[in-house]
């Protein structure tokens, strides 16, 4: 692990299940392990949407995240293409058939800083909370989804609770309308 604390708007990632194993936790959910090599899933398989930092926190020690082999559709797509467009993009890198399903992850910061700033690394622009639906329910509805986790929530930064009430709204009709 880098002695450097690693922060970035690393929204939404697909995770696939292990090829060999079955496992998802190969990659697991930080912003380091999108960087890390490992023989049980290959960065082919990963898809990483919404991406926003283009500066340097896009690199990890000499490798940039674009040349990782992870497919990027980044905050510019999402703002060219729409949901539709991102979403397939994102489905085709993961829901391959030699895959076992795909685990998404999302990262609150992806969502705009005026309705998220309840996080460490605050970022300008970002998703509406109906646009991040829009896609974690497109995801969600996929017969590959496995499930869902969310991170990078600070409740430090939420003191009267409302931010959070507010996720848990959010995540509970991502995954009522997809059940």
């Amino acid at each position: 692990m880098a002695s450097r604390r690693w922060h970035g708007p690393w929204p939404v990632s697909l995770i696939p299940r292990c090829r060999r194993t079955g496992c998802r936790w190969c990659w697991a959910a930080t912003a380091v392990s999108f960087w890390a090599r490992c023989w049980l899933c290959g960065a082919e398989d990963v898809a990483l949407v919404g991406y926003r930092d283009f500066d340097d926190n896009d690199r990890f020690r000499s490798e940039h995240v674009r040349d990782s082999g992870i497919t990027v559709l980044d905050y510019r797509d999402l703002r060219a293409g729409g949901i539709p467009l991102v979403l397939d993009g994102a489905l085709a890198t993961v829901t391959k058939p030699q895959l076992q399903g795909f685990w998404v992850h999302f990262d609150v910061d992806v969502l705009d800083d005026a309705i998220m700033p309840a996080v460490d690394y605050r970022h300008e622009g970002g998703l509406s909370w109906d646009e991040a639906a829009q896609l974690v329910q497109g995801l969600l509805s996929r017969p590959g989804a496995r499930g869902l986790e969310v991170t990078i929530f600070n409740p430090n930064l939420d003191p009267d609770g409302s931010i959070a009430r507010r996720l848990c709204e959010f995540i509970a009709s991502c995954v009522t309308r997809t059940a």
